[in-house]
């Protein structure tokens, strides 16, 4: 379709309410939770996302971990790259439902992240360190989202390079796993929960009823790759099975 293959980030609409909302939130609490932290110790590290806070029942950091950043450049490039995915995503959702997906990316991709740091820690090269700050998990969301829905449109890496939204997944994967191998340190369980409930939020597939009917197809495709197994192409010469 002609609509999949434009740049997802030409002719943008105007800023919803909620998305523009958000951003001012990110921006003040970041700001005010580093002057706070420096006048009265109460900072930015008691609301971000650490995983053996969330087990010791600090549950709050699950909402508020996507208004915190810390660094500079990590506060000006997520505000920034939220806005633009925001706005449109706004636009194509509604405010309300948007919001919704906000805060419910941002909470399920938490608690997914809780067995998933321990299972990659288990199986992997490196150190899953349960850490995340920032709307970076939100977008990692929206991104699965645009794939699912538009998978040829263009995203522009860098604000320079147009790449497929579908494959742009999976360079932000390649990205994180090879910097887990170079560091010995990672995030990427944080970061599939929020691709994760990309994919759930978008297509249904959190509902019991969609699980099941998903579930069932899973298991019907097995059962037919294991009939086919039973059967041998011939020659055209030949008119048997056998």
């Amino acid at each position: 379709m002609p609509y999949e293959r434009r740049n997802i980030l030409s002719s943008l609409p105007p800023t919803g309410p909620v998305t523009k909302r958000i951003c001012i939130a990110i921006l003040a609490a970041s700001i005010l939770g580093a002057v706070t932290g420096r006048r009265m110790g109460l900072g930015p590290s008691f609301f971000d996302y650490r995983l053996q806070n969330i087990l010791d029942l600090e549950l709050w950091r699950l909402v508020t971990y996507p208004f915190i950043e810390t660094t500079p450049f990590g506060l000006m490039l997520g505000t920034l790259v939220f806005w633009l995915f925001g706005r449109w995503f706004e636009n194509a959702y509604g405010s309300k439902d948007f919001l919704r997906f906000f805060f419910l990316s941002a909470v399920g991709a938490g608690v997914i992240a809780i067995p998933l740091s321990y299972i990659l820690n288990i199986f992997m090269l490196f150190e899953d360190m349960g850490f995340a700050q920032g709307p970076d998990v939100v977008i990692d969301a929206m991104l699965v989202a645009l794939a699912i829905t538009a998978p040829n449109a263009n995203v522009l890496l860098g604000f320079v390079i147009p790449i497929r939204a579908k494959t742009i997944v999976y360079i932000a994967i390649a990205i994180e796993l090879i910097s887990a191998l170079l560091t010995g340190a990672s995030t990427l369980s944080i970061s599939l929960g929020g691709m994760a409930m990309g994919y759930l939020l978008t297509t249904g597939n959190w509902r019991p009823e969609r699980l099941r009917n998903l579930l069932a197809h899973l298991l019907w495709q097995q059962k037919l790759k294991k009939r086919r197994k039973d059967f041998y192409v011939v020659p055209p010469d030949e008119k048997t099975f056998h």
